[in-house]
């Protein structure tokens, strides 16, 4: 068991990144590269060179069909719906070869986000940030549970499967799903993606163009100007060298 440095987690990253995207033509799933992985194919022709992370998005349906159809002895698939500990409204592809430490909790191990895609109706705007607003509040502070737990030393004295939080965060994130899934991606005039408050122009997603990340060509938005101007604005600015580090500060370790 050894410790990772970014570049190895990022490799590992890639790697899964490959075969969803792989599994994903060969079963006619659509999918796309999602924030900055998708600005990072974009502008860096590759990871944005402070990112710790990737992010897909893909129709709800077809990424139900890929769960239903996708089967690995090396990587796992989980979905918000069934695993009560998977308290985030998208998916993971794990690489089980391979586990994390986040704010001081163990989690599965090295993945990739999978975003779920809406038809976004502008007159549910408001119900769903507020609805958002409170399940993002919920998450915060379970994420403060365990920052204290590993601190004090309180987590073996006061596990998670205790923590209060852990199940109104679990609530707020089915009811925020179950919200959604009333309006299946189709023919509306824009889109919303799990776990962003913004709504995109529809006719972004009219075709699609694959672009280069590090070795490998994946899937982006033909419309991947109007996307990234939505969400970053002027996306081809690099940030203040402030901003200019990893989110996530995870610990990544492979299992041999």
């Amino acid at each position: 068991m050894a410790i990772l440095t970014m570049e190895q987690s990022r490799g590992i990253m890639l790697e899964i990144l490959k075969e969803f995207a792989t599994f994903c033509s060969k079963h006619q799933l659509r999918y796309y590269l999602a924030y900055g992985t998708m600005l990072g194919a974009v502008r860096h022709k590759g990871f944005i060179p402070w990112d710790d992370d990737i992010d897909v998005m893909m129709p709800e349906e077809d990424f139900l069909r890929f769960v239903s159809l996708y089967s690995s002895e090396r990587y796992e698939v989980v979905e918000c719906y069934k695993d009560l500990s998977h308290l985030l409204p998208m998916g993971r592809l794990y690489d089980n070869h391979s586990y994390s430490i986040r704010t001081g909790h163990r989690s599965r191990g090295i993945s990739i986000d999978i975003y779920l895609m809406y038809d976004s109706p502008n007159k549910e705007n408001t119900d769903i940030k507020q609805l958002y607003k409170k399940y993002d509040d919920i998450v915060h502070r379970l994420h403060f549970w365990r920052r204290c737990g590993r601190s004090l030393s309180l987590r073996h004295i006061i596990p998670d499967r205790w923590n209060p939080f852990l199940y109104i965060a679990r609530h707020y994130s089915m009811k925020y799903m179950k919200f959604y899934q009333r309006y299946p991606l189709g023919k509306g005039k824009h889109i919303f993606v799990t776990s962003d408050f913004r709504f995109y122009d529809s006719s972004a997603l009219d075709s699609t163009v694959e672009l280069p990340f590090e070795d490998g060509y994946f899937c982006v938005p033909a419309g991947y100007d109007s996307w990234l101007t939505t969400r970053y604005k002027n996306y081809m600015e690099l940030p203040p060298l402030s901003e200019r580090k990893p989110r996530h500060h995870a610990a990544d370790y492979y299992i041999d």
